[in-house]
């Protein structure tokens, strides 16, 4: 009897979350076009759940890892992050208050991606379990701010481990309570993200070969002290530069070597970390 009811319970919960998976898409017409001309994309940090913070970082990293074989220029995450704390550091304000325009500059981008954790669940009944996640991605051309593709995709797992004998119930009720666990969260994630980086239109030639790299070394709200860094730079023996960006109304003040190759680019960046007076990040040079 028990076997029965339990039976009939799981399959009414089945049928009331079961509708596959859902997708909604959305491209500019000229996309492709603009893709050819402007390849330099950075994938800003995903807004989440507040009850589970952790998830958006992992959403973003699985993204991230799917999209960068593509022909594109990204940005690695560490490199993103650094750049942003710099710039929270700078305005006295979050990063997100800044416009896609600002931010482009900031990041000498021609697209970013934001993504966003609209819903996590997670069904547990005895030896019936579903987890279910659904992400927003959009793609922003940072000259216009106008989103260039976005797409909304929500994906599930579900599993019934039906158990022939009432004494199994125990069992598959373990069994079923894994599968609604971590790791089953981290499978549906690769898969959801996985299926997000493929569906973005691809440039049709891949131009990384060239790409190069500069250092931001500091960045300086008076325009005394960034000439101070490039008196002490020049002295090292470098030849450093003022790159001179406005962010929300305040001019910011850029110390920048380079470009190097992406190679001799970390190199010198992890040189320049010892230093107490310096913040390097690594910036794209067009």
């Amino acid at each position: 009897m028990l076997l029965s009811v339990a039976l009939c319970l799981a399959g009414f919960i089945s049928c009331a979350w079961h509708g596959g998976e859902n997708s909604n898409t959305r491209v500019v017409e000229n996309f492709n076009q603009l893709a050819d001309r402007n390849r330099y994309v950075v994938v800003l940090p995903f807004e989440g759940d507040d009850d589970n913070p952790q998830l958006a970082s992992k959403i973003r990293q699985s993204f991230y890892s799917h999209f960068s074989p593509k022909n594109y220029h990204d940005v690695k995450p560490r490199d993103v992050d650094a750049m942003l704390d710099a710039l929270d550091a700078f305005s006295r304000q979050q990063w997100r208050s800044l416009t896609p325009q600002e931010l482009g500059r900031c990041f000498k981008a021609d697209y970013l991606i934001y993504g966003k954790v609209l819903s996590t669940r997670r069904l547990f009944f005895i030896f019936y379990s579903q987890i279910a996640l659904q992400v927003d991605i959009r793609m922003v051309e940072t000259r216009s701010g106008r989103t260039v593709w976005q797409t909304e995709l929500e994906k599930r797992l579900q599993n019934a481990d039906v158990p022939l004998h009432p004494l199994s119930l125990v069992t598959a009720a373990v069994h079923t309570g894994v599968d609604a666990g971590d790791e089953h969260m981290q499978d549906l994630i690769e898969r959801t993200c996985r299926e997000l980086a493929d569906s973005i239109p691809e440039p049709a030639n891949d131009n990384r070969i060239n790409l190069t790299s500069d250092i931001q070394i500091a960045s300086f709200g008076s325009l005394e002290r960034a000439q101070q860094m490039i008196i002490s730079l020049e002295a090292r023996g470098y030849q450093p530069r003022i790159e001179h960006v406005r962010i929300n109304g305040t001019d910011w003040h850029r110390v920048v070597v380079g470009p190097y190759s992406p190679d001799d680019a970390e190199k010198a960046r992890r040189k320049f970390s010892g230093d107490p007076e310096a913040r390097p990040v690594l910036m794209y040079a067009r």
